[in-house]
């Protein structure tokens, strides 16, 4: 994805500030991404730590799939699981994040929210505004933003 970002730069007379967007596990890549390309991002009830995923199934078959089955141990490749360490990794960090997280999903704001919180606290990034934003939503849970709040977040970025 990177690498498609970087050519789609390369041909514009001047490139267009980039924001990168996702809900969930798209918002843990949008982090990843804003990350390798010094950007901003918006992002939802990200995971921040695929370790702390909490259906064990589905993390389960993701570190089977991609690690175990090669041969490989996820713990060696934490890095590309774990958007802090991603940031430490790689020496990068996104200009801007806009964090949004729905007050309803208590499992997910003790599993990611708070850990992310607490690691982009200590690791004290020169540069990477982070903001917070706590949204009540009338459905508790891993529910997003209605797309036109999202699209008044991005559209806030870009201006």
């Amino acid at each position: 994805m990177n690498k498609v970002v970087s050519a789609i730069n390369s041909i514009l007379p001047t490139p267009p500030k980039c924001v990168f967007y996702g809900s969930s596990a798209g918002g843990f890549w949008a982090m990843m991404m804003a990350a390798l390309n010094t950007s901003e991002c918006v992002v939802e009830i990200p995971q921040t730590d695929m370790f702390k995923y909490p259906w064990a199934s589905h993390r389960e078959l993701l570190l089977d799939h991609c690690y175990r089955d090669h041969g490989l141990d996820p713990e060696d490749y934490k890095h590309r699981l774990n958007v802090c360490d991603w940031f430490e990794y790689t020496g990068m960090a996104p200009t801007t994040i806009k964090y949004f997280q729905n007050s309803g999903d208590f499992n997910h704001t003790k599993l990611q929210l708070e850990p992310f919180q607490k690691r982009i606290a200590e690791m004290g990034y020169q540069g990477l505004d982070v903001t917070f934003y706590e949204r009540p939503d009338a459905e508790d849970g891993h529910t997003v933003m209605h797309k036109v709040n999202s699209v008044v977040a991005i559209r806030h970025l870009l201006s």
